[in-house]
């Protein structure tokens, strides 16, 4: 029997069917990733504006009962790290205003350190300074302007407190008052 032209005799695939077909898988995969990627990021989004709106509420209620806003005597400097209130703005709002997961608190040991996770003891500990941990590992900012006589120009909320994530970039772009989309901080205003 004449073999016709153009037909396979022998079963399998040959190599230019097998490259294509891992392209393909190949292109799949990398989309998938980039998906998942997104995802990762916009739900890390979520979460910083949730806590962010969280804290905001238990603040105001604070207000409403003192009549003035945790670290009012603090100092209003956007250089100067000791300006963020976040441990006063904890120890007030917790646990009567906001309830605030043990796994979101935070301990900074040191200036320019991010924040590592509290044990169990430092959460009971009344004297140990606490702080939230946002989804990229920094601590949430709170600065207290309702009392200050001076607003500064980096301010948002002028007669409120400024509470914010720094983002996704690891910099503070509202104390340093950078504008548009190049700030990525996620704060109640």
């Amino acid at each position: 029997m004449k073999r016709q032209k153009g037909f396979r005799t022998g079963a399998g695939f040959t190599l230019i069917e097998l490259l294509i077909v891992i392209m393909i898988i190949a292109i799949l995969a990398g989309l998938i990733v980039s998906a998942v990627g997104f995802a990762k990021r916009r739900a890390a989004i979520a979460k910083a504006t949730s806590m962010v709106k969280t804290l905001s509420q238990a603040l105001d209620l604070y207000k409403s009962d003192h009549g003035y806003l945790p670290g009012r005597d603090a100092p209003v400097d956007p250089l100067d790290p000791e300006s963020n209130v976040i441990s006063e703005v904890v120890r007030a709002v917790r646990p009567q205003y906001a309830k605030i997961s043990e796994k979101d608190l935070g301990v900074i040991e040191g200036q320019d350190e991010l924040p590592r996770p509290a044990t169990k003891e430092e959460i009971d500990d009344p004297d140990v300074d606490l702080v939230i941990i946002d989804p990229w590992g920094a601590s949430y900012v709170a600065r207290e302007n309702d009392s200050k006589e001076k607003k500064e120009d980096w301010m948002h909320n002028k007669d409120f407190m400024d509470v914010y994530s720094i983002g996704p970039n690891g910099k503070d772009d509202t104390a340093n008052m950078v504008q548009g989309k190049d700030n990525d901080d996620i704060g109640n205003w």
